[in-house]
């Protein structure tokens, strides 16, 4: 069965790749089989091998990392329709046969910066969001609403500082963000804020690795309830 990539978040955004059957490789260099408009994609960054049920990811050694649903893949991950892969900074949402229209979302102000991007969590869930800013070495802030809460994660390169829910500083920021993760509603990225935090907190920690190289401690735990 053929199935699609969409481009989520990138230059391209909205352009669809057929895949069916057979090996692909994903990079910006002119010999991939599907190339990617962006400076931070390695020249052949990832393979995917398309099944009848799932696609198999596997990394080539790429210098930012490929992500499933915001986990690195170590190793061969897999991804099924409506999973989503992050390669560098570019997203992808594996569809099946037919593949939805995107909303619009409002375009970076400065090319490279990503300040002002905003959309829809539905389109470009918590996940991917945060792995995006994490890849992009991002210095500012993610706000997100879920009704009725509002959210708001300060990035200091990639790394999160600090995070904010309904105005209120967690003290526990890996809890807050897992809860985060289920949110659906809206994002915008902003320009840093004027607090600061001694606090850099990595990714891995909240969206473990994937993959048959991950340890079984590195499994995320499904989420309660």
């Amino acid at each position: 069965m053929r199935k699609h990539l969409q481009v989520l978040l990138g230059r391209e955004r909205s352009r669809v790749y057929a895949i069916e059957g057979g090996s692909y490789v994903l990079g910006r260099g002119g010999d991939a089989d599907l190339i990617l408009a962006s400076d931070i994609v390695s020249r052949r960054h990832a393979s995917v091998v398309v099944g009848a049920n799932d696609v198999r990811v596997t990394d080539l050694d790429s210098s930012n990392g490929t992500f499933i649903n915001g986990a690195r893949v170590l190793g061969e991950g897999v991804a099924v329709q409506g999973d989503i892969l992050l390669v560098g900074d570019v997203a992808l949402r594996v569809h099946g046969p037919t593949v939805p229209a995107l909303s619009p979302v409002r375009p970076d102000s400065e090319p490279g910066t990503s300040f002002n991007l905003a959309g829809n969590l539905l389109e470009v869930p918590p996940s991917t969001l945060l792995r995006y800013l994490a890849v992009i070495k991002k210095t500012g802030e993610l706000l997100l609403t879920s009704p009725p809460l509002q959210s708001r994660i300060a990035f200091t390169r990639g790394h999160i500082g600090e995070v904010f829910v309904d105005t209120r500083k967690t003290r526990d920021p890996v809890q807050a963000l897992t809860a985060i993760l289920r949110w659906k509603g809206a994002f915008e990225v902003a320009p840093p804020g004027a607090t600061t935090s001694s606090l850099l907190l990595g990714l891995d920690s909240v969206l473990p690795p994937v993959g048959s190289a991950s340890r079984p401690s590195m499994i995320p735990k499904p989420p309660r309830g």
